[in-house]
């Protein structure tokens, strides 16, 4: 079941909507091995991507589980591997 980035980015509760995610995705705040990729882009279990939600705030996640709705927190642990460094005070 292929997913769009921003549709996955919205579902494991990144981003608030699907409109700022592809908004985000487009701007560059996105990153497939350190390459700017559109929000159209097909989600697989494996891919990492860098993202950046602010000034210090940078995330790393490992797609585990290819989910297209969006669910409790609680129940989309299991669809992303977090490899962010910590964050630094």
């Amino acid at each position: 079941m292929p997913v769009r980035l921003d549709t996955y980015l919205w579902a494991i509760r990144i981003y608030k909507s699907r409109t700022l995610a592809a908004s985000e995705i487009r701007g560059g705040g996105v990153k497939f091995k350190d390459k700017v990729i559109k929000p159209s882009h097909m989600v697989s279990i494996g891919e990492i991507f860098n993202i950046n939600l602010g000034s210090d705030n940078k995330k790393i996640i490992e797609v585990a589980v290819v989910i297209e709705k969006r669910q409790s927190a609680e129940k989309i642990k299991h669809a992303y591997i977090d490899h962010s460094p910590p964050i630094e005070k």
